[in-house]
């Protein structure tokens, strides 16, 4: 796979980071056999959000995502996850968060391609900058 494709970067990104993502726990609580499906999916999808972005899995880069995410789907779990996890942001954390990924987050969830009706096993093959650019997503800025 070329080094310039999104396959190439989600590969690269489980590897760094130790994913596995075929470890991503079952849904529980979700008694109906296609939304749990949706949920699941959901599930699967993170860390292909996070190469799309380019957002480390730190807290600042997850609560980013989250946002990104909640304005995306709409899902509230997004914001309870959001909202809990800012609260494990310091101060200086919380005031670059709020001035850089948050306003970035809502531009990239209410703007283009919505991420859950993107089959990712297919883009494997795509430049990822090319991608970024078919589905509107600019990076998520470097603090």
């Amino acid at each position: 796979m070329d080094k310039n494709t999104f396959g190439y970067a989600y590969a690269m990104f489980l590897k760094k980071n130790g994913f596995d993502p075929d470890m991503r726990a079952d849904v529980k609580y979700v008694s109906h056999e296609e939304l749990r499906y949706v949920m699941l999916r959901y599930r699967q999808s993170h860390d292909y959000y996070h190469v799309i972005t380019d957002l480390p899995p730190t807290v600042p880069g997850e609560l980013a995502l989250k946002y990104a995410e909640l304005f995306q789907t709409g899902l509230p779990v997004c914001a309870l996850s959001a909202t809990v996890g800012s609260l494990k942001l310091g101060e200086e954390e919380r005031r670059i968060w709020y001035d850089a990924y948050l306003p970035w987050a809502v531009k990239v969830g209410k703007e283009g391609k919505k991420w859950m009706n993107i089959y990712w096993e297919e883009e494997f093959d795509q430049d990822l900058e090319g991608l970024r650019k078919r589905i509107g997503v600019d990076i998520a800025p470097k603090v």
